[in-house]
Order: C-alpha cells, then structure tokens, then sequence
C-alpha cells in the first residue's frame, strides 16, 4: 500500500507539474505571465505595449497577507530586492486590497525583447526575495518575501506575444 501511494504522489501533477506560461491580450498590451513556485499568487509578467512590440516591461507581483497600516505608502518607492544574488531595487506600481491582504505589483523597468530575453535564459529560475533596506523592513510588510519561477516556455511565449502585439 505505501509503495501505490509513494507511486500515485510521485506522479501527481500538484507535486510534479511546473507552472504554465500564459498570455492575455487588452487593447493596448500583451501581458505573458506565469505563477510563482512558492507563493502561487505572485506572478511574473512581461507587459508589450501596443504599438512598441519590440519593447517589454518587467514586472512581478507579491501577495501579503500582512495590512501593514503604512502599505500604500510603499506605492512608487524603490525597495531593496535581491534578483538571483544580485542587489537591486524594484519599484512600487501600485498596492491593491487582495483576499485578505494586498498585491503589490513591481516593475524592474522595460527593456527590448531580444536582449532582455538572452540574458533572462541565464537566470532560471528566476528568483526575487525582498530585502531590508534604509528605513525599510521587509519582514513589516511581507509575510513571505521571496519568490522564484520557471523560466522554461518563457522565450516561446513571449515571442508569440510579441506576434499576438503586432495585431492590436
């Protein structure tokens, strides 16, 4: 019996599967995002505006169930993040009410598609943990201040993104 249930977890696509690479078009960008391997919610996004199909903007999302009375104040700020241990700093888009906490959306700036993509291929998977910083304390607003994602698809996916941009 153990070794049946041993076979059946090994095998199940909750404990194996990696996450899928999708895409969703609006009427002025393409958005082609995936979920995060700790934290579900949080996901990865490259957003290809209308009309500049070449370029992408780099985006992530993280979830906190932490209301920290001073969470809208992060909007438009510069946090200290650690990028696959490289320190660099993210900047605050926007804060959202989510379930019972916040998503907070980050954007790591827009860059052109080919190259960015060479040098994303380099760093799967693509890991971020938010970190302290001058007058910033990461544990205060995040409960879970990292997060990695799978960055197998993604050079596909995006390059039909960039197809489904041209389009628009």
């Amino acid at each position: 019996m153990l070794r049946i249930f041993l076979f059946i977890l090994v095998l199940s696509p909750c404990v194996s599967a990696q996450e899928e690479w999708d895409i969703h078009r609006l009427d002025d960008a393409i958005f082609v995002r995936v979920h995060g391997e700790i934290t579900w919610g949080d996901t990865l996004i490259f957003r290809i505006p209308k009309d500049k199909c070449d370029i992408m903007e780099h985006l992530f999302t993280f979830y906190t169930a932490y209301n920290h009375e001073d969470i809208k104040y992060l909007e438009t700020i510069i946090l200290p993040i650690n990028n696959n241990d490289i320190d660099l700093g993210a900047e605050v888009l926007f804060v959202k009410p989510f379930l019972a906490g916040h998503s907070v959306w980050f954007t790591l700036g827009h860059y052109k598609i080919k190259e960015h993509l060479s040098f994303l291929q380099t760093l799967d998977p693509f890991f971020i943990r938010i970190v302290d910083g001058s007058n910033f304390t990461a544990k205060d607003y995040f409960d879970v201040p990292n997060n990695s994602w799978q960055l197998a698809g993604m050079k596909e996916k995006i390059e039909e993104g960039q197809l489904l941009c041209r389009d628009l």
